[in-house]
């Protein structure tokens, strides 16, 4: 697949996966992360944030509440020994206040684990009338624990699930930090690709 059929300006009416490309020194990226979790839809979702050595509560708060209205249910996997820290002396299962669910995967390397944690929460959610939405922030903080080949790997069955369980999901990525080997090695998981470091590139109309 080519480059320029992988990245576009505007994405199918109801991709299943969507990689976003942005620099993380660029203000654009939260917006467009917001959007992609449904801020703009009026039907219920179910909000599932993978994050990388950032406090539950604090995700939860920058980008859940972004998009509340129309949130049934939210839930965060947090990967890293700082979930240690916030889940100490309580049931791992019980989240920060405004946090309804927070899943723990204490070694980022442990991609079996975290997999089996995002299909297990899809699957809790799986029934429902309210669409299930997925933001991984991020794979460049993927990247710095495991190899290109074992986090394709990841993010291909990863892909597969969510497709299957008709949720929608967005992975944050910034090329800057990786050599092109690794960038061509992720991006040929995903059919969709939403470039914020083009010029005149907004949000994906539709998603």
């Amino acid at each position: 697949m080519s480059r320029d059929s992988q990245t576009r300006t505007e994405a199918p009416p109801t991709p299943s996966n969507v990689l976003l490309t942005a620099s993380r020194e660029g203000d654009h990226e939260s917006a467009a992360c917001s959007r992609l979790l449904g801020a703009s839809r009026d039907r219920p979702r179910h909000v599932l944030g993978v994050t990388y050595g950032t406090a539950p509560s604090r995700w939860h708060a920058q980008v859940v509440g972004e998009t509340a209205g129309s949130v049934a249910d939210s839930a965060v996997i947090s990967v890293g020994d700082l979930t240690r820290a916030a889940a100490s002396g309580s049931d791992p299962d019980a989240g920060p206040p405004g946090v309804p669910s927070v899943r723990t995967i204490g070694e980022p390397t442990d991609l079996v684990g975290l997999g089996l944690e995002l299909e297990d929460q899809l699957t809790a959610w799986e029934g429902s009338d309210a669409e299930a939405v997925v933001c991984l922030d991020s794979v460049t903080d993927l990247l710095a624990h495991v190899d290109a080949e074992s986090a394709r790997r990841f993010l291909n069955r990863l892909t597969e699930v969510v497709a299957a369980s008709g949720a929608r999901a967005h992975y944050h990525f910034d090329p800057a930090n990786h050599d092109d080997r690794t960038v061509a090695a992720v991006r040929s998981v995903f059919e969709t690709e939403l470039d914020l470091r083009e010029d005149g590139v907004g949000g994906p109309d539709g998603v």
